[in-house]
C-alpha cells in the first residue's frame, strides 16, 4: 500500500510536470512509453523498479507521460524531465532508441538508461553508447525456456508457440523438451509464426487450430497475439502463458509469463548510478538472460511480495522455479537461439535438437 500510495502522489504531481507541486525537481526521471503508468506494460515496471530504490533511499522520483509516440515528442519529454531536475532518465522499450541517442549528447551531465533497446539514430542503422547512457537487451530464449520447462512440469504436455520471436520460440520448446526428457513425459507441440498482415480473426482461427487438435497451453508473445488467443482459450477451455510482462492480469487463463525483468535491471542501474557506480554499465549494452537474473518468471503478485505468483499452476511452485532458476543461471542448460526456424515446422525436433518432443498430434484415423 506505501508503493501504491507514492504512486499516486507522484501521478498527480506529474500531471502538472514542474510547477504543480512548489516547483520540485525530481532526480529520477520515467519516461513512459504512451501508456498508463499502472498498466501492463515495460513502463509499468520500469517505474516499480525506480520507486522502488526512491521510496527506501528518499529520493525524489517521477514519471513523465508523452503525448504521442514520435520521436519529436518523446524527444521533448526527455527534456522536460531534465528541466524538471531529472539526473537518471529511464527510456523504456525500442522506440526510445533514437531519442537515447540524441539525449545523450545533448544531455552529457545526465544519465540515461534504455531498455530493451539500443541507442541508435533515426535511420536505425547508426548505433552508439555514449558513457552517460546504459543500454539493457534481454535473451528472449532463456525467457521461453523457463515457461516451457515450468508448464511441462506442471503437467502440461500438449503445448502451442504463436508470435513472432523465433528466439523465444526456440527457448519455449527446448525448456519444454528438457522437462519432457527430466520427468520421462513426452511432448506434442505446434507453432505458428504471425506475419505482418494476419488479423486478429487469423490469428485466433489459429489459436482455435490448435486447442482442436490437442493443445492445451499456447505461450501467445508478440503485439497484438494476447486477445486473439485468449478469446481462442475461453471458447476452446484452453490455458495460455503471456511474454515479457506478466499477463497474469489480463485473463484467468494465464497461467504464467515469460519475463523481462525490467523492474529488476531499472533497479539494478538506478543503484550503480547513486552509488557511483554507474560505469559499470555505461557505454556499452548489458544483455540480460538466465546467467543474471534478467529473465524468468514472475515471483510477486501486483509488487506484492507475499503474493503467489504460481498459484495458476497445478503443482511447480516457487520452490521449484527457485531450483529450476539456479539450474540456468549456473549454465547447466546450453539454449540455442532460433535463427531461420519459422521455416522450419516440423523439422524443429532436428533444428532445436530435441529429444522427447514431437510436432503436431496423430489424427485419428492415420497410422504411426
Amino acid at each position: 500500500m506505501k508503493l501504491k500510495a507514492l504512486s499516486v502522489l507522484l501521478i498527480l504531481c506529474a500531471l502538472f510536470a514542474l510547477c504543480s507541486c512548489g516547483g520540485k525537481k525530481y532526480r529520477i526521471a520515467v519516461i513512459t512509453d504512451v501508456s498508463e503508468i499502472d498498466g501492463n506494460t515495460v513502463s509499468r515496471y520500469a517505474w516499480e523498479g525506480a520507486t522502488a530504490y526512491a521510496e527506501k533511499y528518499n529520493v525524489s522520483c517521477a514519471y513523465y507521460k508523452p503525448s504521442g509516440a514520435d520521436v519529436p515528442v518523446l524527444y521533448d519529454t526527455v527534456s522536460k524531465a531534465v528541466s524538471g531536475g531529472a539526473e537518471i532518465v529511464i527510456l523504456p522499450g525500442k522506440m526510445f532508441e533514437a531519442v537515447c541517442y540524441e539525449a545523450q549528447k545533448e544531455y552529457p551531465n545526465v544519465s540515461f538508461v534504455l531498455l530493451d533497446g539500443q541507442s541508435r539514430d533515426r535511420t536505425g542503422t547508426v548505433s552508439y553508447t555514449a558513457s552517460n547512457s546504459a543500454c539493457a537487451v534481454f535473451e528472449e530464449k532463456d525467457a521461453g525456456f523457463a515457461a516451457g520447462y515450468a508448464l511441462v512440469a506442471d503437467g502440461y504436455t500438449a503445448i502451442g508457440f504463436i508470435g513472432t520471436s523465433e528466439d523465444c520460440c526456440a527457448g519455449f520448446l527446448q525448456g519444454a523438451d528438457r522437462a519432457a526428457v527430466d520427468f520421462d513425459s513426452p511432448v506434442n507441440f505446434e507453432t505458428y509464426f504471425v506475419r505482418d498482415y494476419d488479423s486478429a480473426e487469423t490469428i485466433k482461427a489459429k489459436a482455435e487450430e490448435m486447442y482442436t487438435d490437442g493443445v492445451d497451453v499456447i505461450l501467445s508473445e508478440g503485439d497484438g497475439t494476447l486477445k486473439p488467443v485468449t478469446d481462442a482459450a475461453k471458447e476452446k477451455n484452453g490455458r495460455l502463458a503471456g511474454a515479457y510482462t506478466d499477463k497474469r492480469y489480463y485473463a484467468e487463463r494465464v497461467v504464467t509469463s515469460a519475463v523481462k525483468n525490467y523492474a529488476f535491471v531499472t533497479n539494478q542501474i538506478v543503484t550503480a548510478y547513486f552509488e557511483n557506480r554507474f560505469a559499470e554499465y555505461g557505454g556499452k549494452t548489458t544483455v540480460y538472460g538466465k546467467d543474471n537474473g534478467g529473465t524468468g518468471l514472475p515471483t510477486k503478485v501486483n509488487s506484492d511480495s507475499n503474493g503467489n505468483a504460481f498459484d495458476r499452476f497445478k503443482s511447480f511452485d516457487a520452490a521449484a522455479y527457485k531450483e529450476l532458476a539456479a539450474k540456468m543461471s549456473s549454465g547447466v542448460y546450453a539454449i540455442r537461439n532460433g535463427d531461420g526456424i519459422f521455416a522450419a515446422d516440423a523439422d524443429l525436433v532436428e533444428a532445436l535438437g530435441l529429444k522427447n518432443s514431437t510436432y503436431g498430434f496423430l489424427k485419428e484415423g492415420s497410422e504411426e
